[in-house]
């Protein structure tokens, strides 16, 4: 049976096979991969994202169709970005929850030469067979998740209360009373299993809430800000522009994000 700790050599083996880039997008950071194994850093990708108005539009893209999609489409599909990169992804669903996404590419299936370096390009009837083999590294992944999982009960019920209660005033102490832990502790503790601070990882949760409501309703930007935990407006507003480089409203106006 897999562990997490074959999760790197099931990949690189993937890699090699196909002859093309596979990662895998770990939303809890069970697996505790390196960043070239987690993270789309390839040239073509990187290029698009020096642009921050391209970030934007990729990481809106990202939020509705990679995760928000895909999360619902167990078999996986194919996708070409709004930068014409393609790509194969299939979530990896443990327990009846996506968890992660196995992502393969980037590719070019357009006409004539790739648009920019790191572009491979391919036939698109070849694609359908490169999600057969992803569904198949997504079930091994799953597999070696559920193992892990098994042993980090804490950091799962750390992630499952910050998701029900983000729109709360919640607080450290709060967390760590329902973990039966002291607050010091409870800090150690989600510092260690997901790299940030309570405050740092509770505010990626409300972002990454607060867009998903700019690009799925026709909230106010004040109400989106009151539902999702950031209680002043313009707070909101300034820490969304650090993520994203521009305001939410900006960012709900673009032509790429009303088609959302």
């Amino acid at each position: 049976m897999p562990s997490a700790a074959d999760l790197p050599r099931l990949l690189l083996a993937a890699r090699r096979l196909l002859g093309i880039r596979v990662i895998f997008r770990d939303y809890l950071d069970q697996a505790r991969l390196e960043e070239d194994l987690r993270w789309r850093v390839g040239p073509a990708c990187a290029a698009v994202k020096r642009n921050p108005d391209d970030m934007a539009t990729c990481r809106a893209f990202c939020a509705r169709q990679t995760v928000r999609e895909v999360s619902l489409t167990p078999e996986g599909r194919c996708q070409t970005c709004p930068f014409g990169h393609t790509e194969v992804v299939v979530p990896v669903i443990v327990q009846g929850r996506a968890v992660g996404q196995v992502i393969a590419g980037p590719w070019w299936i357009g006409p004539g030469d790739p648009p920019r370096p790191g572009l491979t390009p391919v036939a698109a009837d070849q694609l359908e067979d490169v999600r057969l083999v992803l569904q198949g590294l997504a079930l091994r992944c799953a597999v070696a998740l559920a193992v892990a999982g098994d042993g980090d009960a804490r950091r799962r019920r750390i992630h499952d209360l910050l998701e029900r209660r983000h729109g709360e005033d919640l607080s450290l102490a709060e967390v760590a009373k329902t973990l039966g832990i002291s607050a010091s502790r409870c800090g150690h503790l989600i510092q260690e299993r997901f790299g940030r601070t309570f405050p740092a990882l509770l505010r990626e949760v409300r972002l990454d809430h607060a867009t998903r409501l700019l690009l799925g309703t026709d909230r106010s930007v004040a109400d989106i800000a009151a539902r999702t935990g950031f209680r002043d407006a313009s707070y909101f507003a300034r820490v969304f522009r650090v993520a994203h480089g521009c305001g939410p409203t900006e960012f709900r106006a673009r032509p790429t994000h009303r088609d959302a």
